[in-house]
């Protein structure tokens, strides 16, 4: 633990009341890591000169998270 017990503490009830509070206002997120191959736009050595190892992409079909929350209530 490098930052110590709080820290730890702290970041498992955040987690926690997160998802309860997205479950509780219909908040749904998932992870998925997919292989795509990517040769057709970007060249055919582009996994060589890729500076990370992968990158984030968020679809959601609200403006941003809190709505979900704000119509809600």
């Amino acid at each position: 633990m490098p930052y110590g017990c709080r820290y730890s503490y702290i970041k498992f009830v955040f987690h926690i009341g997160y998802r309860l509070f997205g479950l509780l206002c219909g908040v749904h997120t998932s992870k998925k890591m997919l292989d795509v191959d990517y040769s057709f736009y970007l060249g055919d050595n582009y996994k060589e000169t890729m500076s990370s190892e992968a990158v984030s992409t968020e679809i959601m079909n609200h403006v941003s998270w809190i709505d979900t929350q704000a119509y809600a209530v």
